[in-house]
């Protein structure tokens, strides 16, 4: 049996095993040196290269020369240089067995996360640190690659992370929701990698990371105690956030939300909007038919309106702490029943005692239901027609010929021309033919029209108060209705107007004058007059027959209460004019003016809303408060159009010709050939055309 085996393996245990199997020992009972590690990267052409050991029988030791001896011995202390822990120690030998017997000349190497290391005499391991790890070597942080020694005092230090779990529950601001929202904590601890013993180590760490859940079914019941939630509890969403590895948001309790009740409110079975319709081609000739251009609702007596829906209650709700939620109040609609219009069974529903057009308003929960009567003249107006004024809409089937007036308080449709005449409506005005020669104002009654109006507002409520006064009277046991109904009221109402009501005869002669002046004007209708007329007769003259009792001065303010409804309703609703196509003419709206057609011509229009022309726009003057939109404008030949509107407005043109001049504000340009597609604006006080 040999004493001194070189024994050969793919590794070094291998190459032990094999020699231990020749010298027929165990491995207590020799001494081992590495005389060489197998290396892999040989695999390939050259195959790889084998581990070689030499054993040693212990007996045979003192035979070895003594230096040679004491230099093994040497190289058999391995040094342990760093847990993973920040833990620091001085380089030592690596107290197992199996680091006992081998011998790694040169080398450093990294096992159970801790560092060893062995210089030779002629040779001294290296390593270069991670990143991800602080190296200090005898106090000094290591920043690149640095040569080792086993006396070395090695330091490692590793940034470890620590979250903990946080959580917290929550209520809406109606307490109808709890919501816990959750965020798990976490663990992050580094250690370094182990590696073969080698001359060089680039140190590598590894990254163990672990999510803390800590939190307990009863904190979460104890914290739900303490905010008082004890209704509609979610007990799977809680279980879901008990392992939460995420952060999120659990609804852990739900209550029931109030339903608002609804509001009374009208059900409309009628249609009240005046549509305006796109022209049609007439596909016979090619022309535009723009008698179609209006569709004009019409209802007839006894025509159901609407039908009143009263309000409806809400339920209500509970919080999650157990609390009732109130629902909103619901609240009736207040319909007021106007002109031509009659409340039936119980107040439900709303039917119309007149023919005409209905008419409603709404602002919040009050409506106003009235039907505007309606004029129809089914021939032209002319010289032998006459002027027509009327207190409400009229509709003229016919043309607006030469030297006549149209007024209506409310809307004008026109189904034919208007050649040299005067059009007032209080809201709109609608023509389906060209329009030549005429004035057409719509919206802007003159300031006599304007302030009969405010009297008979002021007359309606004295009047009613009046008849109070009468009504009471009556009842008086001293005063004798026998005599009232021989003589009538002309001597109460002497006696009221002294005593009571001075004021009134000074404001029926201020009506009566205004509507004098109007009447000259021509633009006054007959109820006006016939209103003043009884008036006089009653209050000023004091003619015994006029007022026989209280129902007839009743009967008159029912007449007022109609013509001023009428008027407020003109007051409030938008006006605009629609025409197909205006000539020499001076139109004025205080809403929105619409040329649906070829466009106008030398004309002059005045707009307090926004202007749009279809078609040409050659010659006039144009003013629009709130912006214009054409689509040609100006003509090289003829004379020059001007555009204005205020600043903070635009104004579009799709075909800019020569001579056509546009201002906004006080910034103006014109135009000296065709340009196309303007939007013109200031800004930054410049006026821009693109």
């Amino acid at each position: 049996m040999s004493e001194i085996v070189i024994s050969k393996g793919k590794n070094i245990q291998e190459a032990i095993n094999s020699g231990l199997d020749l010298m027929e020992l165990t491995k207590s009972q020799v001494h081992v040196e590495i005389i060489q590690h197998e290396d892999k990267k040989y695999f390939g052409v050259f195959g790889a290269k084998p581990a070689v050991v030499r054993l040693i029988k212990k007996t045979s030791i003192k035979n070895i020369d003594s230096e040679k001896l004491s230099i093994n011995q040497e190289e058999t202390k391995l040094p342990e240089v760093l847990d993973s822990q920040n833990h620091s120690s001085n380089l030592d030998i690596e107290n197992n067995e199996n680091n006992e017997t081998s011998v790694n000349h040169g080398m450093v190497w990294v096992k159970n996360g801790k560092i060893f290391c062995r210089e030779t005499s002629t040779h001294f391991p290296t390593i270069t640190p991670s990143d991800k790890v602080h190296i200090y070597k005898n106090g000094e942080l290591i920043r690149k690659t640095t040569v080792l020694m086993e006396k070395d005092h090695l330091k490692v230090e590793f940034q470890n992370e620590r979250k903990e779990l946080s959580w917290s529950i929550s209520l809406d601001s109606l307490k109808v929701v709890a919501t816990l929202q959750v965020e798990p904590g976490y663990r992050k601890t580094y250690r370094l990698v182990d590696q073969e013993p080698s001359p060089h180590s680039q140190l590598e760490v590894h990254l163990h990371e672990e999510t803390i859940i800590h939190i307990q079914l009863n904190q979460i019941i104890q914290r739900m105690k303490e905010l008082g939630i004890n209704t509609g509890i979610q007990n799977s969403e809680i279980q879901r956030a008990l392992v939460a590895t995420e952060p999120g948001k659990f609804t852990i309790a739900k209550g029931i939300d109030s339903l608002n009740g609804l509001d009374g409110r009208v059900e409309y079975l009628v249609d009240n909007e005046i549509k305006i319709n796109e022209p049609k081609v007439v596909p016979e000739n090619g022309e535009v038919d723009y008698l179609e251009i209006v569709t004009i609702p019409h209802v007839d007596k006894g025509h159901l309106l609407g039908i009143i829906h009263p309000p409806h209650p809400g339920k209500t709700g509970k919080t999650v702490t157990g609390e009732e939620i109130p629902t909103k109040p619901t609240q009736e609609i207040v319909v007021h029943a106007q002109r031509g219009v009659d409340l039936i069974d119980l107040g439900t529903k709303i039917v119309s005692v007149k023919s005409g057009r209905a008419n409603v308003q709404n602002k919040d929960l009050i409506a106003k239901v009235s039907v505007i009567p309606k004029l129809i003249h089914s021939s032209d107006v002319d010289i032998s027609s006459g002027n027509l004024q009327y207190l409400g809409d009229i509709e003229i089937q016919g043309n607006v010929n030469e030297g006549t007036t149209v007024g209506a308080m409310t809307d004008i449709y026109i189904h034919g021309t208007v050649n040299r005449s005067t059009l007032t409506s209080g809201n709109r005005m609608i023509i389906c033919r060209n329009v030549e020669n005429s004035r057409l104002s719509s919206g802007e009654f003159n300031k006599s029209y304007i302030e009969l109006g405010i009297i008979l507002g002021r007359l309606s409520t004295d009047l009613k108060n009046f008849t109070s006064a009468v009504e009471q009277v009556y009842k008086s046991p001293v005063f004798k209705t026998s005599d009232i109904a021989k003589m009538g009221l002309s001597s109460l109402i002497r006696i009221l107007l002294e005593k009571k009501f001075k004021d009134l005869p000074s404001l029926i002669k201020e009506f009566s004058e205004l509507v004098l002046k109007a009447g000259k004007q021509k633009i006054l209708n007959g109820e006006f007059k016939e209103i003043s007329t009884d008036l006089n007769n009653g209050f000023l003259k004091l003619i015994p027959t006029q007022f026989k009792d209280s129902e007839s001065i009743i009967s008159l303010v029912g007449k007022i209460d109609d013509v001023y409804e009428l008027f407020m309703t003109s007051q409030d609703s938008g006006a605009h004019i629609t025409v197909p196509f205006a000539q020499n003419c001076e139109i004025s709206c205080s809403g929105d003016i619409s040329i649906l057609g070829k466009g106008c011509i030398d004309s002059n229009i005045h707009s307090k809303g926004y202007v749009k022309i279809q078609g040409v726009l050659y010659g006039g003057l144009v003013y629009a408060a709130r912006g214009i939109e054409a689509e040609e404008t100006g003509n090289a030949e003829g004379s020059i159009s001007r555009i204005t509107v205020p600043e903070g407005q635009s104004i579009k043109i799709n075909n800019a010709n020569r001579n056509t001049i546009i201002q906004i504000g006080n910034l103006s340009h014109k135009f000296v050939s065709l340009e196309q597609n303007i939007f013109a604006r200031v800004k930054d006080g410049r006026l821009l055309l693109y």
